[in-house]
């Protein structure tokens, strides 16, 4: 979903719904997130991101809850990324 402004509307309904987190591309043409909220706020949101904004064609939404909450601050757009995030990595 590149290239159709999938990070600006990820991070425009996530700020929306109060939620922290980033988003970023990823090499093989993917977006990965990592976003923290209510359980309800992040179901809505997913919701959302399966239909994208207008001109995305989006095959597939994948979740990964963690059982430790991470302290996020508001939401950004990172830079681009090469490899999936990895909660080892931080």
């Amino acid at each position: 979903v590149q290239g159709v402004g999938y990070r600006s509307f990820v991070q425009a309904q996530a700020t929306d719904l109060g939620l922290e987190g980033w988003v970023r591309n990823l090499r093989g043409g993917q977006v990965e997130a990592l976003i923290s909220g209510s359980e309800m706020s992040l179901s809505h949101l997913e919701q959302v991101l399966k239909k994208g904004p207008s001109g995305a064609n989006v095959s597939d939404i994948q979740m990964v809850i963690l059982d430790e909450p991470m302290s996020l601050d508001q939401f950004e757009i990172m830079d681009d990324g090469e490899e999936p995030w990895r909660k080892e990595s931080f």
